[in-house]
């Protein structure tokens, strides 16, 4: 079976991985996001990337997530159309002390999207943690 990527395009050259880094990223992202992002999925070896999403789609560790015992931020872009804001409500549910922000204006790569509230976001969250 070719799986989930089966007539996608979205491993190999050409004009094919724009498209694809296109519909991850807001076409509001910073100037020559899409570009590098183009360029850094072409990098990418075609197995890597099949194996990479037969992973995320296989493998479930929502029973895993208790046992993370380490500070945990979850970020989720408002316009992200990859992942839900349901399944980023059940990660931070499922990790204990785990805080959920949203970031406006954001897609599925919100740090690229929205840099700026992602990294406030993030700093806020590291400085409220004990030294």
């Amino acid at each position: 079976s070719a799986g989930p990527l089966a007539g996608k395009g979205v491993v190999g050259s050409g004009p094919e991985i724009r498209t694809y880094a296109d519909s991850r990223l807001m076409k509001w992202a910073p100037a020559g996001a899409h570009d590098e992002m183009a360029r850094s999925i072409a990098k990418v070896p075609p197995e890597t990337y099949i194996d990479v999403m037969k992973a995320i789609f296989e493998i479930d560790f929502r029973n895993e997530l208790a046992t993370v015992r380490v500070p945990t931020l979850v970020l989720w872009g408002e316009c992200d159309e990859v992942t839900p804001i349901e399944h980023s409500r059940q990660i931070a549910d499922g990790i204990p002390g785990a805080v959920l922000k949203t970031i406006p204006d954001a897609g599925h790569i919100a740090n690229v999207d929205q840099p700026e509230a992602f990294n406030r976001h993030l700093g806020e969250f590291l400085d409220s943690q004990p030294d």
